[in-house]
């Protein structure tokens, strides 16, 4: 399943590049694996799979603006 399908599934703002706040740790969306959130948690470096409703807060980023349809991606890369 993509962020695409999660984001429609369980109504969430799930992007790639998205700080998010899960069981009280920050960290960023780094994808989807399935119907979960790909996570890397501040200070790690391995990738963990959280449920898109588990006790995940969505912190989001600035919008780059009011049009853009995905803000949450990088400029660079397009991740």
């Amino acid at each position: 399943m993509s962020l695409k399908n999660i984001r429609k599934t369980y109504n969430v703002p799930a992007f790639r590049g998205m700080r998010v706040r899960i069981y009280r740790q920050p960290g960023v969306i780094t994808g989807s694996y399935g119907a979960y959130l790909r996570v890397v948690l501040d200070g790690e470096k391995r990738r963990r799979k959280y449920h898109p409703t588990d006790h995940v807060e969505y912190l989001g980023i600035p919008v780059k603006s009011e049009t853009d349809p995905n803000p949450f991606l990088c400029e660079r890369c397009g991740a």
